[in-house]
């Protein structure tokens, strides 16, 4: 049951896109989130080792977004199970208070 669970809420988050704050680039969809980690689907891999200012663009049902940002490691970069695509696993780095509330918003929202 916990692996259909997770599915489900993989599902969800397909929309939800992630960018690199300080340039804007589009950086992949989110696939995975924890209040500790999260995990992000891609066409390309990206590098490893380092920190990155994430934005996670979320779209609210009144049609406002509401933007999530955090710094995160970016530990692991793997081919997924979809052809052509890449997960890569993040370590949230010390999210706000606003962040945490967010991301438990978000993930509550994608348990409905």
């Amino acid at each position: 049951m916990a692996k259909q669970d997770e599915q489900e809420r993989r599902h969800d988050f397909d929309v939800l896109e992630i960018y690199e704050r300080d340039t804007g680039q589009r950086l992949g969809h989110l696939a995975d989130l924890t209040e500790d980690t999260l995990t992000m689907a891609r066409h390309e891999p990206l590098e490893t080792g380092r920190v990155y200012a994430l934005r996670i663009a979320w779209d609210l049902d009144d049609g406002w977004t509401e933007n999530i940002e955090v710094n995160a490691d970016a530990l692991t970069c793997r081919s997924s199970i979809h052809p052509g695509m890449y997960d890569v696993e993040f370590r949230l780095q010390d999210p706000s208070a606003e962040a945490r509330l967010q991301i438990e918003r978000l993930i509550e929202a994608s348990r409905s």
